[in-house]
């Protein structure tokens, strides 16, 4: 059950209240949050076209690449991002992105290291920095990252069960049952639920009931 967050962004800005119909930023944020992205891509060109080192244009404007899937094009934006603001955060995430899309999971791996350098409390780059340890079967990193999850976000359904996959594998079968005992309560019905009950039942020996 590894499951990313979907090309989760990280924008500049938080996108809100009213927009200025003529700032072509404000125009690239519309068309973006409306994910047109050709024409997010077109005012964020004009607001860089003013001013080269604006890097909320040329953050959002990789943003738009990226969720249009042209990735070469937003790791060059994000790049140049990078060299004038080495220490943002935002755009060591969204780097990280471009680097699981393209299949670099050393690289990605190494942003979303430098994301919670920079940010400790980034909750996304934690669980995908999961995902990507348990991908590359680095599992004592992948649970560390699971638990600081789990101490913010109890009830995380699919941390839940990764995490108990993980102690199922390392043989910390009290606290996998204990895992899967609390994922089945939250998700008792879907098609990870009925592989949670089987794993339970291996582990007490007993069938579990069928949930009605």
């Amino acid at each position: 059950m590894v499951q990313r967050i979907g090309l989760k962004i990280v924008l500049s800005l938080v996108i809100t209240g009213c927009f200025m119909r003529s700032d072509p930023y404000e125009l690239g944020n519309r068309a973006l949050e409306s994910k047109d992205y050709a024409k997010a891509v077109y005012y964020y060109r004009l607001t860089l076209d003013k001013d080269p080192s604006d890097n909320r244009a040329r953050n959002n404007l990789g943003v738009a690449y990226l969720r249009n899937r042209e990735y070469e094009q937003a790791f060059k934006e994000f790049q140049k991002v990078i060299a004038l603001d080495p220490n943002n955060s935002k755009v060591h995430f969204n780097l990280a992105l471009v680097y699981y899309a393209r299949g670099l999971p050393e690289q990605e791996i190494q942003e979303y290291q430098n994301t919670l350098r920079l940010d400790p409390e980034h909750f996304a780059a934690h669980l995908n920095l999961g995902h990507a340890y348990l991908a590359q079967g680095q599992d004592d990193l992948a649970s560390k990252e699971y638990e600081w999850i789990l101490e913010q976000e109890p009830n995380h359904t699919q941390v839940i069960y990764n995490l108990a996959m993980i102690y199922l594998n390392h043989k910390r079968e009290q606290e996998a049952a204990l895992l899967l005992e609390h994922y089945l309560k939250l998700d008792p019905n879907s098609a990870w639920a009925d592989k949670a009950k089987r794993h339970l039942e291996s582990l007490k020996g007993t069938p579990t009931r069928n949930q009605q």
